[in-house]
């Protein structure tokens, strides 16, 4: 593997640097209106968003550091470990754009919704209204202005990414585990069958297997944790929303001109995208959580190939086996 070495003129120090700051001062403006406009739902929920998205930007990058050398650990491990039979690559890249794609969609929605709340605020100046109400502890401190409307908006996207690329990640490498379990359970299957059957092989793959785990659990425990965490507000959050009809979660604040505009918060484009988000969101929860409770599951599943040996060939190997299980 070849990896780029550290410049201040490098692209990617160049986009980090950017990205660093939008997140940042995402953080800071959500925190100082939640302090200034006192504790609510809709205040809390705005500056919580942008809190994890930081907290999770940071251990990227912390991951990100170490990554070169976490890499020749797993190199190392792999190397000593039968070859992955399946097309790990072709499910990960599968779970990646089906993700990716469903967040998008989930995000069109979302500024779908917004804009036809902003067009029922006020029609002559959609983006403006927008901006203003969908980011007032941006808009409140300072002039509107398309740059930073724009700007604003990446910073948005850049935040929602990451809350998305959180569990993706995890799914992929419970993936790529899962397959190693996989592989070692399937031939220690096939040998456990045989008239002279040995243990050692199989349990120095076991115990280079948990080694692989552990390393990589202490690499992404806290943004396991993390993730998690964030997941479980946001399933809460939604669910107060959905029986509190009096408040959307979108929108803070809006001064209607037309009377009926007032139906566009809870119309049928809240109910697709709420539906929609929701839906997604607990699909994505469930995604992470079988998907690494399949780590656990396999890694147990040796234990019972081992009990279905006849009595007549089980040998202190295989006891020392079970032992390990």
């Amino acid at each position: 593997m070849r990896w780029h070495t550290y410049s201040l003129r490098s692209p990617y120090t160049i986009y980090y640097g950017i990205s660093l700051f939008g997140q940042i001062l995402m953080f800071v403006m959500t925190f100082c209106w939640l302090t200034q406009n006192g504790i609510s739902l809709s205040n809390i929920t705005n500056s919580m968003f942008y809190t994890s998205s930081l907290i999770s930007f940071l251990i990227l990058v912390h991951i990100g550091r170490s990554w070169p050398a976490l890499m020749a650990q797993v190199e190392t491990i792999e190397s000593q470990l039968p070859p992955l039979t399946r097309n790990v690559s072709t499910k990960g890249n599968i779970i990646m754009i089906f993700i990716l794609t469903a967040a998008l969609v989930e995000h069109i929605l979302s500024a779908y919704y917004g804009l036809t709340v902003a067009n029922a605020c006020d029609s002559n100046n959609i983006a403006e209204s927008y901006f203003k109400f969908n980011m007032p502890w941006i808009f409140d401190y300072t002039p509107y202005n398309v740059w930073k409307g724009i700007l604003s908006e990446i910073f948005n996207l850049q935040s929602t990414f990451i809350w998305t690329y959180n569990d993706l990640l995890i799914m992929v490498i419970s993936i790529y585990l899962t397959e190693h379990l996989k592989v070692h359970n399937e031939l220690l299957k096939n040998a456990a069958v045989q008239e002279h059957f040995t243990c050692n092989e199989f349990r120095t793959q076991y115990l280079n297997i948990v080694r692989l785990v552990r390393l990589i659990n202490g690499q992404f425990g806290i943004y396991i944790l993390s993730s998690f965490g964030s997941n479980l507000y946001w399933i809460c959050t939604q669910l107060f929303y959905s029986l509190n009809q009096t408040e959307t979660g979108h929108f803070i604040a809006c001064t209607f001109k037309d009377p009926q505009g007032a139906k566009a918060l809870n119309g049928i484009e809240h109910s697709i995208y709420f539906t929609y988000s929701f839906s997604f969101l607990l699909l994505r929860t469930l995604l992470v959580l079988l998907l690494a409770a399949r780590i656990h599951s396999n890694s147990v599943a040796p234990l019972f190939i081992l009990y279905r040996i006849p009595s007549s060939r089980f040998h202190v190997e295989v006891n020392i086996e079970v032992l390990l299980q």
